[in-house]
């Protein structure tokens, strides 16, 4: 789909819209829910910065890593073959997003305050804070006693809120994977290509790229090399002839078997 100016626009004014109203909120002392996305771990981080450094690239610093570096970074391989596969990596160091009565602001978007309020007809966290904003539009403070009263009750819709948020995707990527088995059961034989997306210990995920569908490469299907697991640079090395898999590479595959009632997709490699 395409992204124009127009919808850059549109979230521009969206982002503003959050922060002026997590800081109104704020201002006026009232226990709000925020959406929140904390600082990695600097153990993750420290990872993620041994992966660059196999491209030629590094961090500043592991420790405390402030988000405008880490948007450097996705400036600097921007446009290059790297590219997706850091950005891949990256998402997967960052910690989730989750909803909280605490207002540490958005570690990602480098904000102060931050809050959801564009969007309640998809999330019950963003009608709690256009319930708070109507109520104390015309109050100059949250009193004592009102902060008394609402705090316990905003920890509780965030705790849940985020609770249900995890158990709703959970739930979707179920359902996605058991529909893209189904796509894929007569397609048995049929050859792809298709691109890396993550390597694990027994072998590696391949994204085809004319369907958008995930399967599994198992590493003891590919017999013409004995192959070491390369953790910290992710990927796999033959010990003889040096071929690798990492994350971002295209390969060719065939789709080797589909199980729908386990929702696995099975690939083998196909000779280029």
């Amino acid at each position: 789909a395409e992204h124009n100016i127009a919808h850059e626009l549109i979230e521009e004014f969206m982002l503003s819209a959050n922060q002026v109203v997590a800081k109104f909120l704020s201002d006026k002392n009232v226990p709000s829910i925020h959406r929140i996305h904390e600082r990695p771990d600097d153990d993750k981080i420290a990872k993620f910065n041994e992966f660059l450094l196999s491209f030629g690239i590094k961090l500043k610093t592991t420790h405390n890593v402030p988000s405008m570096d880490l948007q450097n970074l996705l400036k600097q391989v921007k446009g290059h073959r790297e590219e997706r596969t850091i950005n891949t990596l990256l998402i997967r160091t960052m910690k989730k997003a989750v909803y909280s009565e605490k207002d540490p602001g958005h570690y990602c978007l480098g904000f102060k305050h931050y809050t959801h309020f564009t969007s309640p007809i998809r999330r019950y966290p963003d009608l709690i804070t256009h319930r708070l904003v109507k109520s104390f539009l015309d109050k100059r403070k949250c009193s004592q006693r009102e902060h008394k009263r609402l705090h316990p009750r905003i920890v509780e819709c965030a705790e849940q809120s985020s609770a249900r948020e995890q158990n709703a995707m959970s739930i979707e990527r179920e359902v996605n994977d058991l529909r893209r088995a189904q796509f894929m059961a007569d397609k048995i034989g049929k050859i792809y290509s298709g691109l890396i997306t993550s390597v694990t210990a027994f072998g590696f995920f391949v994204e085809l790229q004319e369907v958008f569908v995930e399967g599994l490469v198992k590493i003891s299907s590919i017999a013409d090399d004995y192959y070491i697991f390369i953790e910290t640079e992710h990927k796999w090395q033959g010990q003889r002839r040096h071929r690798t898999f990492k994350i971002g590479d295209t390969v060719k595959i065939r789709v080797a078997s589909v199980d729908i009632p386990k929702r696995q997709i099975d690939l083998t490699l196909h000779p280029k």
